[in-house]
């Protein structure tokens, strides 16, 4: 469905947006670091479990603080 996100400014975009509004991104975001997969997991591009600075690289220090937030506080 999303084939070449990683390569697609605007797609990587609509792509955090989704991930932003999950309710399971922080149970995704642990498999996908546990689990060692690569891809998007909880709205961050993760390769081989290990957050990639390279398909991230779009997140302003915001986009970065407000995923963090979302990922890792009871913010619900």
């Amino acid at each position: 469905m999303f084939e070449g996100y990683e390569e697609d400014p605007d797609l990587r975009k609509q792509i955090d947006s989704m991930c932003g509004a999950c309710p399971v991104r922080k149970e995704c975001f642990a498999v996908g670091v546990s689990q060692k997969e690569w891809g998007v997991w909880g709205g961050v591009y993760i390769e081989n479990g290990k957050i990639s600075r390279e398909f991230n690289n779009h997140k302003t220090k915001k986009d970065w603080a407000i995923t963090w937030q979302n990922l890792t506080m009871d913010t619900e």
